[in-house]
């Protein structure tokens, strides 16, 4: 299974997400919790925990789990959010969040208006898009003749 098709399952408690694609991939891949273990220096107990929805994903160590379970890049921002609905903390994104606060005001604003996530990304690339059609004010000024 994928990481988005796990994030996007409503049947999946969010705290069960992590452990759910852990134990997904983990199978397909054909490794034991004892091998993603021993690649992490964890017990096997505790990642067997994880699967099960006990104890949440190892935050220290998602990029090499990521590594391990051979997480695709386009995949990735699925990965560290499964990863954080288990903490209700989103690891790849917190420190984004913490130097921006107009980015937290903006997040707080959509959920005080009741904004689906649909509507929220879509006014996020609606204005990206806009950035990147303006032209730049830092490339030198042609000189004219």
């Amino acid at each position: 299974m994928k990481p988005s098709e796990i994030l996007l399952n409503p049947k999946i408690s969010n705290r069960n997400k992590f452990g759910t694609y852990l134990k997904s991939r983990r199978t397909a891949l054909g490794l034991t919790a004892r091998e993603i273990a021993e690649k992490l220096n964890l017990s096997s107990v505790y990642i067997c925990d994880i699967e099960k929805g006990n104890r949440h994903a190892p935050l220290g160590h998602l990029d090499q789990v990521a590594e391990i379970l051979q997480v695709e890049e386009s995949e990735r921002d699925f990965f560290f959010d499964i990863a954080g609905c288990s903490h209700s903390n989103w690891p790849d994104i917190n420190e984004y969040l913490e130097k921006n606060p107009n980015a937290r005001k903006a997040i707080r604003l959509a959920r005080d208006k009741n904004m689906s996530g649909e509507e929220f990304l879509k006014i996020v690339e609606d204005y990206a898009q806009t950035l990147q059609q303006k032209p730049s004010t830092t490339q030198p000024k042609e000189k004219t003749k």
